[in-house]
């Protein structure tokens, strides 16, 4: 039977690591080469078969953390970095697979630990504001708002002192967000939009295509329609161009027009370049001339009813393909014996789950996650089969 090429690449990283261990590599360096491996199995879809060796490796370079913070502690010779990095490298990992989960309360631990740990050691200020980005969008999903603003904004402090600009365009994107959530529609525009300014400075022409979206919904909710039908049709412009996703900026165009009121119309390139002059020197840049880009978005705008229609499908997808995520790890910890897996089984919460997917929720605990998931898949498999997708 032939190899998968998880095998091959596993095959490489023992023979790798039984030649450090022959040389006499230290303890470090041969706990910094399992971590490579196991990155290389979580990334290969195998994260539910690697997750206790992750977690035991997360124990072991804690340990070894703690002890370099002793005084007269001396690092292995010629090992890669330090015990700091080499533990938020596995921390980053197990983080990984608790997103994978959908496990907040465990991934919220883990960059709360990186932060931690960065701050005791001699981590740059940007790797710090990276995590604190990292747990302020955790604390936003958990509508911990206080919380969230609080990590953004020394996020974006420390980048705009490092003069990062897309980094603080992505901080102030989130920051947007924070503040649309607690209803400041208008400070929620003024922050995307300062967000959107830095992201044309940085020619960030796919994260160009998100904030022209985020724009567009806020605006069209604030009643400024016809600025939401110039962003959603910059949007749906840049989608349709560089990402495999344009149907929420086709929706956000429709809801624009529709309720600017009868007869309106999306703008033409002619008015997005009046409005958006950075934009089709961008596009330009790209290769894209102006013949095409009008001939582009005539044809694209032509297919926005249908574009947008196929929005909710796209929706129930991207919905169910996390479902399935934490349904494979729930089923991973049942066939481990798992404490926590056997307690979710028997919620409430998953009895409403087995509801919702049409399947009894008196099903034995043991079936009731490898039924969820089957009919997780085949909804999936029913979407993709679709002829609108």
């Amino acid at each position: 039977m032939q190899r998968s090429a998880w095998e091959d690449a596993a095959r490489a990283f023992d023979e790798a690591a039984a030649l450090m261990a022959q040389a006499g590599a230290g303890q470090f360096t041969m706990l910094a080469s399992r971590a490579e491996r196991l990155r290389v199995e979580v990334l290969a879809g195998r994260g539910a078969a690697a997750r206790d060796a992750v977690d035991t490796l997360v124990t072991e370079m804690e340990a070894l953390f703690e002890d370099s913070l002793e005084p007269g502690w001396k690092p292995e010779p010629d090992a890669p970095n330090t015990p700091a990095h080499g533990l938020v490298g596995v921390l980053d990992i197990r983080r990984d697979l608790a997103n994978f989960e959908r496990d907040t309360r465990t991934a919220f631990r883990l960059v709360s630990r990186q932060i931690e740990v960065e701050r005791l050691s001699d981590a740059s200020p940007e790797d710090i504001a990276a995590s604190l980005f990292n747990r302020g969008t955790l604390r936003m999903a958990a509508n911990d708002l206080d919380g969230a603003e609080l990590d953004l904004r020394e996020a974006t402090d420390i980048f705009t002192q490092a003069g990062h600009g897309l980094y603080r365009a992505k901080c102030l994107s989130s920051l947007a967000q924070v503040a649309e959530k607690r209803g400041n529609l208008s400070r929620s525009v003024e922050l995307e939009l300062e967000s959107l300014q830095l992201r044309y400075q940085a020619n960030d022409l796919g994260d160009l295509a998100i904030s022209h979206n985020n724009l567009s919904h806020r605006l069209t909710t604030r009643d400024r329609h016809n600025d939401a039908c110039l962003h959603a049709t910059a949007a749906l412009l840049l989608y349709s161009l560089f990402r495999p996703n344009p149907w929420t900026a086709a929706r956000n165009l429709q809801n624009a027009l529709a309720a600017a009121g009868p007869g309106a119309q999306p703008p033409n390139l002619d008015r997005l370049e009046q409005v958006f002059p950075r934009l089709i020197p961008l596009l330009a840049a790209r290769g894209l001339d102006r013949s095409e880009l009008e001939t582009h978005l005539t044809t694209v705008l032509a297919q926005r009813e249908t574009l947008a229609g196929q929005a909710g499908q796209h929706d129930r997808r991207a919905q169910l393909v996390r479902r399935r995520g934490a349904l494979e790890a729930l089923a991973a910890g049942l066939q481990a014996g798992d404490a926590e897996a056997k307690e979710a089984v028997a919620s409430d919460g998953f009895r409403k789950l087995l509801t919702n997917l049409g399947l009894s929720p008196d099903l034995p605990p043991a079936d009731a996650a490898a039924a969820a998931l089957a009919k997780v898949n085949v909804e999936i498999a029913t979407i993709d089969a679709s002829p609108s997708t």
